[in-house]
């Protein structure tokens, strides 16, 4: 059997709806009191078990007569509030699972993201072996999830079998839109992003992201990491193509640095009033990392030695807005 950790999120859904398609036996790790959403019409085709990752005792119940592991469970939202949580699940969560996953044989694929790779030079995209700059970060997003690798490895160098993949912004549906990438798609649909921000990331299409999943499953190398990124875009790019298929204007220009920081700066009073970290605008001062540079990553490792072929964004991006209006979210 196969288990997914946050199986009901944006990138867990998608693995569990790929999986159960390919036949796989699977077991999606629900967190207390959650919904399978929009799994719920696949609902009779695997099982489903309640654990906090927080938890170390659910966990090792939640491992029971597993033989493989895709780790998913995550929280990737772009705001400082959300820090303490942030390493709860990104650190101690990954360990709990790590370690559960070595006591009961199982071979792990552990989701991090191309964020715990490092913040590479615009002019140049990052390879695996970039040498991680988190004092370079402000938001605990990038440090929580490279911390969340050494547990890994720390598992590994015990006896675990895991890869680890590093995935840039994965352009899936799922979730409840609230949070990652289906929420920018949201915004871009609602008429919230008139302009574009002036820099850029490495982006993943959902059958990239899937297809490297299975891939590092199946041939990945225990220990090693896996950049996948489908496309290299600028921010004035990504949000002309989803405007493209939602029918709505796109940005005419780019803003420049410096009236994005103080557009940011002279928001900031607002941005505290938001208790909920999922409700936090885009941009903000914590944000401006993200928004001001090319965030660029270099995926020829996982194309030449787990045979990953590239993705199609425009499929991908014109599936989350399809999913977002059919479920009412945006």
């Amino acid at each position: 059997m196969i288990l997914v950790t946050g199986a009901f999120g944006c990138l867990g859904s998608t693995m569990v709806r790929a999986l159960v398609e390919r036949g796989e036996r699977v077991v999606a790790l629900a967190r207390p009191g959650e919904s399978p959403g929009t799994l719920s019409d696949l609902a009779d085709h695997f099982e489903t078990r309640t654990a906090d990752v927080r938890d170390p005792e659910a966990v090792a119940r939640a491992m029971r007569g597993i033989e493989g592991v895709f780790h998913l469970a995550g929280v990737a939202t772009l705001t400082t509030a959300a820090a303490r949580a942030m390493y709860e699940v990104n650190v101690l969560g990954t360990a709990n699972v790590m370690r559960e996953a070595r006591r009961a044989g199982a071979r792990v694929v552990h989701t991090s993201s191309v964020s715990a790779i490092g913040l590479p030079p615009s002019e140049q995209p990052a390879d695996e072996d970039f040498p991680f700059n988190g004092h370079l970060f402000r938001h605990p997003y990038p440090r929580t999830k490279h911390a969340g690798e050494q547990r890994v490895l720390d598992e590994v160098r015990r006896g675990l079998d895991a890869v680890i993949l590093n995935p840039g912004a994965v352009m899936a549906p799922g979730g409840d839109g609230r949070s990652a990438w289906p929420a920018f798609v949201g915004a871009v649909c609602r008429g919230k992003l008139p302009f574009a921000p002036p820099g850029g990331f490495s982006m993943v299409a959902a059958e990239e992201f899937v297809t490297a999943q299975i891939r590092a499953f199946e041939k990945g190398t225990v220990g090693e990491r896996y950049i996948v990124a489908t496309q290299n875009m600028t921010f004035l790019e990504l949000i002309s193509s989803i405007a493209g298929a939602a029918g709505v204007r796109p940005p005419r220009r780019t803003v420049p640095p410096r009236v994005l920081a103080a557009a940011a700066y002279a928001s900031l009073p607002f941005i505290l009033l938001v208790k909920d970290p999922e409700r936090r605008p885009l941009v903000s001062p914590e944000n401006l990392v993200y928004l001001n540079r090319n965030l660029y990553y270099d995926s020829r490792k996982s194309r030449e030695h787990l045979g990953v072929a590239p993705g199609s964004m425009e499929e991908s991006i014109r599936s989350v807005v399809s999913w977002g209006r059919r479920h009412g979210i945006f």
